[in-house]
C-alpha cells in the first residue's frame, strides 16, 4: 500500500478534479501534514481505496473536502493522533 499524494507543511492549498486511476490498493489518496488552509474539491478515486484523507501533525487547521467522490474508499477521512484538529469539514460529497 502506498500514498498517491503526500504534502507536507503548506499553507493556502487548492487541490480540484484529481483522478486517480490504480491497479494497486491504495492506501491513501491524500496525506496532509502540517497543512492549513486547504480545500480538495471534485476528485475521484479507485477501487480499493482505504482512506481518502489523512490529516497529521500538530500545526493543521481549516481543511475542507467539497464534492469529491468517495463511494470507493473504505474511510473517507482519518485524522492521526498527533494532529492538532479534530474534524475536516465536508460538504457536499458524494458516500
Amino acid at each position: 500500500l502506498h500514498d498517491a499524494l503526500p504534502i507536507y507543511d503548506v499553507e493556502h492549498l487548492e487541490l480540484s478534479h484529481i483522478a486517480s486511476y490504480s491497479n494497486e490498493k491504495q492506501a491513501r489518496i491524500f496525506s496532509l501534514y502540517d497543512t492549513k488552509e486547504a480545500l480538495i474539491s471534485a476528485c475521484r478515486i479507485p477501487s480499493g481505496t482505504t482512506t481518502f484523507l489523512e490529516v497529521g501533525g500538530t500545526r493543521c487547521g481549516s481543511i475542507i473536502l467539497s464534492g469529491n467522490d468517495l463511494r470507493k474508499a473504505e474511510t473517507a477521512v482519518k485524522i492521526h493522533p498527533d494532529s492538532n484538529i479534530s474534524e475536516v469539514i465536508m460538504e457536499g460529497n458524494i458516500r
